[in-house]
């Protein structure tokens, strides 16, 4: 089945205006989604698809389209098409969503190759104001993606020429497109296949028979969590361009060490709070980038900003302060409290699990501590000097 992209749209008799639901052009058919059980259960499942807006006394459709207008021609959304204009107020009909930070209309590709599941996704979709663009088996969805980037997919995994599982390994291999979150279409008992997308990268699932508010709901989140994850993305290219995130640790710079140290050895001498500052150096990284080379010198530093992170808690600061060294500040922490960070970034050192890879000549650690109340210092800098000095004595 080709691309079919658009929403339809149906002509038909005037309503009757006391019907307890007046759709825009004429009672709709059912739409025919797989349903499973006995009539009457399952009550949230989508029987019709009604459509609200239209004058209920003459039956005029607010959304019919002109004389000679496409009803389902892929052309209807083509390079010469022209957004239809805005219904007028009160006419019932959901505004488009729009992301909160670009502004800009959210379209979702929606892929199925069963035409009924395909037309109740679509319908379901645009009744929630999005976008949509329909495919029907997974060639047709890469070769979209390539042309117009979604900002979500709905992807049933049995389909011809490529399944969903090689269309989520393809995109999820591909660093451009691997962040487009997946929503993965499974029957309600298929467990192994709802497993296996996730294990693949999906996001979420969803399952046939398909409920209006959970369909939705899950939509919604995982666009939500998506826009979050772009923003926080932004944020952190933005601190890089500022200075204030070191690129290839994403620890902070000794530029912003400089000003937290200020921060907080101000705080923890106004409240009388105890200050732990800890140095870690690879005392031969010199000696590795000559054995090794560059590229395994600056594995042994992600490596090591990796574990130190794991060995700190979430209010703790690391940076890279030097080329090969980093420095932890610890607020609220004394000396004793500080030993069980130090207890684990020695045992991560003596397991090797703190550098990764075997490197030739092994990693050496330097490591020095100060800390407020327990050494006599009265500023910042002081306290910095005498952790450095200490971790360049031999231990």
């Amino acid at each position: 089945m080709g691309l079919v992209r658009g929403r339809g749209r149906h002509r038909g008799r005037a309503p009757d205006p006391h019907h307890p639901q007046r759709y825009a052009a004429g009672p709709r058919p059912p739409v025919l989604g797989r349903r499973r059980g006995r009539a009457g259960d399952g009550a949230d499942l989508l029987a019709h698809a009604p459509r609200s807006g239209g004058d209920p006394r003459t039956g005029d459709d607010p959304r019919r389209p002109e004389d000679g207008e496409g009803q389902q021609d892929a052309s209807c959304r083509g390079p010469g098409h022209q957004p239809p204009q805005p219904h007028p107020q009160g006419s019932g009909l959901r505004p488009r969503r729009r992301l909160e930070r670009q502004g800009e209309s959210v379209t979702i590709l929606v892929a199925d190759d069963d035409p009924f599941n395909l037309r109740l996704l679509t319908e379901l979709c645009e009744a929630a104001g999005y976008d949509v663009i329909a495919c029907g088996d997974g060639q047709a969805v890469l070769d979209t993606i390539a042309r117009e980037r979604p900002a979500l997919v709905l992807l049933d995994v049995k389909m011809p020429r490529l399944d969903g599982f090689e269309v989520m390994a393809i995109l999820k291999a591909d660093a451009n497109l691997a962040s487009i979150p997946i929503i993965v279409v499974t029957s309600a008992d298929d467990v192994e296949t709802r497993e296996r997308g996730i294990a693949l990268g999906a996001e979420d699932y969803v399952t046939k028979p398909f409920r209006v508010f959970e369909l939705q709901q899950r939509i919604r989140n995982v666009l939500r969590v998506s826009v979050a994850e772009t923003a926080a993305a932004a944020a952190r290219e933005e601190a890089r361009d500022k200075g204030t995130v070191d690129p290839l640790t994403h620890a902070g710079t000794a530029q912003q060490l400089r000003i937290t140290l200020d921060y907080e050895f101000t705080r923890a001498a106004r409240y009388k709070n105890p200050l732990t500052c800890i140095i870690v150096r690879v005392a031969n990284y010199v000696d590795i980038v000559e054995h090794s080379g560059r590229d395994s010198g600056e594995g042994v530093l992600v490596q090591t900003a990796a574990g130190l992170r794991q060995a700190i808690r979430g209010i703790d600061h690391l940076f890279r302060s030097d080329v090969d060294e980093f420095t932890m500040l610890l607020p609220e922490t004394n000396a004793k409290g500080a030993q069980v960070v130090l207890d684990r970034i020695t045992e991560q050192a003596g397991d090797r699990s703190l550098f990764g890879p075997a490197i030739q000549p092994p990693p050496a650690l330097g490591i020095g501590q100060s800390a407020l109340p327990d050494d006599d210092v009265e500023s910042g800098g002081e306290l910095l000097t005498l952790a450095v000095d200490r971790s360049k004595k031999p231990s």
